[in-house]
């Protein structure tokens, strides 16, 4: 019941989380125009490297150790006290590192917006998320999260105006991000106590957080690297139609990925307590899921990409649809590797499998880029992503063959994908019909209600698991609401 309550909470603020876009990014877009949005991109990237090397790993080695020990305040309060330590320290010097390389390398080149972006790394720094996340206690990040959401999300409405006001957009994303930590750290007294300096562990949360480090650093790559290569070897307007496709994919995302996040300490706990065949059953369920929600939203996004993106980003942007086709893919594919990776492989400590397999699919990444890039340019890029991933995920379940019953995990795969060519194929026959008729808007509208009816009763004919699943909860809660409305 935890679990599930927490993927409520998780998947709640994801929804808030894409709604709240769906009316900035547009906006945003159309104000700052191609330029100021690369512009943020752009310097975003470079600052995410210094958080990258400021987190080491750390973040990640924290919540799954907060998770195996969630019921021993003295343990997880020496584990919460180590890596809180660590981080603070690895981010100051960072930081240090950052203000060197802006003044006497960087030069002046968008001084002010790095500045700004630079709050990233402060907030870093304070951040105890992982903490909340390993003691399966998604209310407190949820709530706060959502409630800074919001406050961004009306000021960058009131406040950024014309084209030069990026250097604005930027504070507002940092400071909002930075007031959201410094919020959570007062809750933490009702789950940690103070320690004694020789109950404080260095050397293991280290040297363990190195080996968790190289994947953070290698997904990473797959996000900020190929943004500064577009920008290096193209341009810095076509980093900027990367970023928009690539924000979009990460958008739909995140609705699979809370589910992720609230899996891998619930998984972690079960490793600590050796319950084996609860492990199998969930990662099943997990992965079920994550194909069916996935598979929903690639061939969803493929549908209606080429009326959604000048309807969202304005004409300047038409671009992006092309990018979109292309990059909807990694969804399938991202998902599948969080539910073996994330979910299984970094719970049952297999961290060298995990580092090589994100290892193995950001060198191919590289090599990929320097050759695509400067022949295909953007588009590339974005066929070098999708590779990648699928290398990521290929060898994931080449690792776990033995150890997971890879026929249970894929046995329904022809429903999900039948379901969303069908759906795929209607979309795109309503927008033939009627795309010179119809507002994009009530378009769009059209597109993804007929399309979720569709997609959703073709898997509920086939009866596939997860969408069985699903009603059944709904029927449950169904029942209980009714029974207590009516007392």
């Amino acid at each position: 019941m935890k679990v599930l309550r927490n993927v409520l909470y998780n998947f709640s603020y994801q929804i808030l989380a894409i709604i709240l876009p769906l009316i900035t990014t547009p906006y945003v877009s159309r104000v700052l125009g191609p330029q100021g949005v690369g512009e943020y991109n752009f310097t975003n990237a470079a600052v995410s490297y210094f958080v990258l090397i400021g987190n080491f790993g750390l973040a990640t080695y924290g919540n799954r150790e907060i998770a195996y020990f969630q019921d021993d305040i003295k343990k997880r309060s020496s584990v919460f006290w180590s890596v809180f330590l660590i981080r603070f320290i690895f981010m100051c010097s960072v930081y240090l590192l950052f203000l060197i390389w802006l003044i006497y390398i960087n030069r002046e080149r968008f001084f002010l917006i790095y500045i700004f972006q630079s709050f990233g790394i402060i907030a870093s720094a304070i951040d105890v998320s992982w903490f909340f996340m390993g003691m399966e206690n998604f209310k407190v990040t949820v709530i706060r999260n959502a409630f800074v959401k919001i406050m961004s999300f009306i000021a960058v409405l009131t406040m950024v105006r014309t084209s030069s006001d990026t250097w604005i957009y930027t504070l507002i994303i940092s400071a909002s991000i930075l007031f959201g930590n410094i919020t959570m750290v007062p809750v933490l007294k009702k789950y940690i106590s103070f320690v004694s300096l020789r109950e404080l562990l260095f050397k293991k949360p280290i040297i363990d957080s190195f080996w968790l480090f190289l994947p953070t650093v290698a997904v990473s790559l797959y996000v900020s690297l190929n943004k500064t290569l577009v920008g290096l070897f193209d341009s810095i307007k076509d980093a900027g139609f990367y970023s928009q496709s690539d924000s979009l994919v990460k958008l739909l995302l995140t609705l699979s990925m809370a589910l992720g996040s609230a899996m891998m300490p619930h998984i972690s706990y079960l490793f600590h307590k050796n319950k084996i065949e609860e492990i199998q059953h969930n990662i099943q369920k997990s992965f079920h899921l994550m194909t069916l929600l996935s598979f929903a939203m690639c061939f969803g996004m493929i549908s209606i990409a080429k009326v959604f993106v000048p309807f969202f980003y304005g004409l300047r942007f038409e671009k992006v649809a092309d990018l979109l086709v292309i990059e909807s893919f990694v969804i399938i594919l991202i998902s599948w590797s969080n539910v073996i990776g994330v979910q299984y492989l970094i719970p049952s400590n297999q961290i060298k499998h995990y580092t090589a397999s994100v290892t193995i699919g950001s060198c191919l990444n590289i090599l990929l880029n320097l050759f695509v890039i400067p022949l295909f340019k953007v588009n590339g890029a974005m066929a070098a992503t999708v590779i990648s991933e699928a290398s990521v995920t290929a060898y994931q379940l080449l690792v776990v063959r033995k150890q997971l019953i890879l026929k249970e995990l894929f046995k329904e795969l022809w429903k999900p994908f039948f379901s969303g060519m069908t759906m795929l194929s209607f979309i795109l026959l309503i927008n033939n019909f009627f795309i010179s008729s119809l507002r994009p808007f009530f378009l769009i509208i059209t597109d993804v209600i007929f399309g979720a009816i569709i997609y959703f009763l073709i898997n509920f004919f086939f009866k596939e698991s997860s969408t069985m699943f699903l009603i059944n909860k709904v029927n449950i809660f169904s029942k209980k609401y009714f029974k207590n409305y009516r007392h």
